[in-house]
């Protein structure tokens, strides 16, 4: 049955990316893309409506991996840290919530599964001791930004290596994020959106045409470039993926990457997607968000 599944999930997507425009490099790489958008629909996990609120671990698409493993998987494509800052676990050791001896009893374990500890328990109890008390709650601790993350966005790389003046992480987020919010309204908004029965990817290629926010923001020509798109999400991602000129053994890496740029909308387009109950079983949200991302 899995392997049906998968031949029927891998014909699918040809459908899809044929739908390419003859001007577009022809896709070949069915199978790949498939088993790409496989591991970070299964690395999301959902988030729930308020009305009937289920309690979900973020990190159950990962909890097959060992801490240390889940760690440094996140830390490939986000800013993800499972550890507190070094100044939480100084002030638990002040508070005498842990000693020496458990530290030894850390180290040990880091052995066994092949992590050495340059420092002994005793350097490190002083290390912990020197940085000093803080008063401050769990939720006040602030993570250092993973700087060497080695895989990011297009528009983060550009904010980090040209100096724009604009933050285009900033705003390319904010546009998707109005987008969705416009989608999934249930009665707030003023102006209801007129494409609520499309597809996530399908109304926004609609509204993208004629909303100019982002061309005055400075990305001339983009509603031509979004009226040129293919008209499924699929075929857009594939083609986004050779023209960036992603390598292919890290599709599934950088996908994730642009998944955990939004990683609220992620969270509930993985819950439209899967637990909705929409009757449309080709409806895959979380592919369409991933496909306006890239785009």
């Amino acid at each position: 049955m899995s392997i049906l599944r998968s031949q029927l999930e891998v014909n699918h997507l040809r459908t899809a990316c044929d739908q390419l425009p003859t001007c577009y490099e022809p896709f070949q790489d069915y199978s790949q893309l498939e088993e790409a958008l496989a591991e970070v629909v299964e690395t999301i996990a959902p988030v729930w409506p308020l009305k009937d609120y289920v309690a979900v671990n973020p990190y159950a698409g990962i909890s097959h991996r060992s801490f240390q493993d889940a760690r440094a998987y996140l830390k490939v494509f986000s800013d993800c840290e499972t550890l507190m800052p070094i100044e939480y676990y100084s002030a638990e050791y002040h508070h005498g919530r842990f000693a020496q001896e458990d530290i030894e009893v850390a180290i040990e374990e880091l052995k066994s599964i092949g992590l050495s500890q340059t420092l002994t328990a005793e350097q490190i109890a002083q290390n912990l001791a020197a940085i000093g008390l803080n008063d401050l709650s769990p939720d006040q601790f602030e993570a250092a930004p993973n700087l060497d993350r080695p895989v990011r966005t297009i528009a983060d790389t550009v904010n980090r290596w040209l100096g724009m003046e604009i933050d285009w992480s900033e705003a390319i987020v904010d546009e998707i994020s109005k987008h969705c919010a416009a989608h999934y309204d249930q009665g707030q908004a003023t102006w209801p959106s007129p494409y609520k029965d499309l597809s996530l990817y399908e109304a926004w290629q609609k509204v993208a045409q004629h909303d100019r926010n982002i061309e005055i923001l400075g990305l001339t020509g983009f509603r031509k470039f979004v009226a040129g798109l293919p008209r499924s999400p699929e075929a857009t991602i594939a083609f986004s993926l050779k023209q960036l000129g992603v390598p292919q053994p890290l599709w599934s890496t950088f996908l994730l990457c642009q998944a955990f740029s939004m990683p609220g909308w992620s969270a509930w387009t993985k819950y439209q997607t899967s637990w909705a109950g929409h009757s449309n079983s080709d409806r895959n949200d979380l592919v369409g968000l991933l496909a306006i991302r890239l785009a």
